[in-house]
């Protein structure tokens, strides 16, 4: 009898063992399911802010990609009227009526620069290059230029012009703009 009842107590606790055993493997078995859950929304989480922080950084870097290039083209335009001024003032600058847009034109052919009223063909197929002549107004008490708004005593200079390029692209529009004088040192 004694034997009997060692052998149910090792069943029962054999038993036991065994179902704290299962319920803990049940229950070890159901947390790692949790933790794959976890795991996998905190990658998707992880590679969608990866994605969306790269389509910025690319965004951002054609949008500066595109800002230099147009600096440079608006840059190029004064260079062109500076260039067209060194020709001839009279002939190139001069018959220009202030506040009309023009566009600078290279002909390959006569490997020279000239500037055109109609428009002219989209720079690398994104960029519009335009120039505008505005007349410059010097201070008759000592000669320095002056907005023609100014209430001071001016003059307008003939041999002076005020140059902005500017150079646009993309819709929303985006443009840079350059401006300077320039004048007629050469008496041409």
């Amino acid at each position: 009898m004694q034997n009997h009842n060692l052998k149910f107590k090792i069943l029962s606790t054999l038993r036991c063992c065994f179902s704290l055993f299962a319920f803990h493997f049940k229950f070890k078995r159901g947390f790692g399911l949790i933790e794959i859950l976890i795991a996998s929304a905190i990658l998707s989480v992880s590679l969608v802010t990866l994605t969306a922080t790269t389509q910025i950084a690319f965004r951002i870097m054609k949008d500066s990609l595109e800002r230099t290039q147009a600096s440079f083209l608006s840059e190029e335009g004064i260079e062109v009227a500076r260039t067209l001024r060194d020709i001839s003032w009279s002939r190139e600058i001069a018959p220009f009526d202030v506040e009309v847009i023009l566009y600078p034109t290279f002909s390959a052919a006569e490997n020279e620069w000239s500037l055109a009223t109609t428009t002219t063909p989209i720079i690398s197929n994104l960029f519009t290059r335009t120039i505008v002549f505005d007349d410059v107004y010097r201070r008759d008490s000592d000669g320095e230029i002056v907005s023609a708004s100014s209430t001071d005593p001016k003059t307008l200079d003939p041999d002076t012009r005020q140059i902005t390029s500017r150079v646009v692209w993309d819709t929303p529009e985006k443009n840079v703009e350059v401006s300077t004088y320039v004048t007629n040192i050469f008496q041409n």
